[in-house]
């Protein structure tokens, strides 16, 4: 399944591609941004790999990865992806923003769209969330959308989120 463009009124969603490395590799390596990925990719060489592998398993109905971008802009300023980790019962999601829009609404409509995708494509009923104790903005953003934390054992927290998002988020054009 090759996944759908996802549009939103702030950011267009499309499935990554080699020819984003550079600007993946731009926003990862700021620190703010790269103490929150785990394990962060260290360099060109390995974004490309994890790029061909995303799409890779994007094929065997693991992996779905999706390059965020600013509307009617070719910055690329975000990655988000749904993915089935073996063990977990239930799809996991995560996302990285650059700095620049943080506080911006950005989050909000990119995790709108991703939920929606992730209940009317994949047919998930909800997504988890690994978040580092130490992100407050993630935790903070997944209060926002209704997230339960399930787990706060450890370094890592683990929030459920329904895929039948609040009313205010909702973004499907009508």
């Amino acid at each position: 399944m090759c996944p759908p463009r996802l549009e939103g009124r702030l950011v267009s969603l499309r499935e990554v591609h080699l020819d984003d490395t550079a600007q993946v590799a731009e926003f990862l390596s700021d620190p703010r941004v790269s103490r929150h990925v785990s394990p962060p990719p260290r360099n060109i060489a390995e974004i490309e790999n994890w790029i061909r592998l995303a799409r890779f398993r994007r094929g065997d109905g693991v992996r779905v990865c999706f390059a965020i971008r600013l509307q009617h802009t070719d910055s690329l300023i975000g990655i988000g992806q749904i993915f089935r980790s073996p063990g977990h019962d239930v799809p996991e999601w995560g996302w990285s923003l650059s700095p620049c829009v943080w506080g911006s609404g950005v989050f909000v409509e990119v995790a709108g769209l991703l939920l929606e995708f992730a209940r009317d494509t994949l047919g998930s009923p909800e997504l988890a969330a690994r978040v580092f104790a130490a992100n407050y903005r993630a935790e903070q953003a997944l209060r926002k959308l209704g997230s339960q934390l399930v787990s706060s054992a450890g370094p890592v927290h683990v929030w459920r989120t329904a895929t039948t998002p609040p009313q205010s988020l909702r973004i499907s054009a009508s």
